[in-house]
């Protein structure tokens, strides 16, 4: 159904949280190093959703959901081997579920 197809995505810089090309995306804001919080342009109807998404550069970093879904934003983060959050110059994400 309708929940199938992804409501919004962005590809933005991670390490300013600039966006470079979206659909359904607000804004990007930078909460910290390695995280930033994604706005949607129309919420979703409840908290429970899907967000997909990777950030990486020539070295490796893991995408992670680090912070609270609310119907109107997501956290998301980007990690090294080791576990610490660090700045990519490449964030994508997806999400898909119902919206209001």
């Amino acid at each position: 159904g309708a929940s199938l197809m992804p409501k919004a995505w962005v590809q933005f810089d991670g390490r300013s949280g600039g966006i470079r090309d979206s659909y359904g995306v607000k804004n990007v804001e930078k909460i910290a190093t390695g995280r930033f919080r994604v706005h949607w342009i129309t919420q979703f109807t409840t908290s429970v959703y899907c967000v997909l998404g990777s950030a990486g550069e020539e070295t490796l970093n893991v995408f992670s959901r680090v912070g609270p879904m609310t119907i109107g934003n997501c956290d998301v983060g980007a990690y090294n081997t080791v576990g610490a959050a660090v700045d990519s110059d490449l964030f994508c994400v997806v999400a898909f579920g119902f919206q209001l």
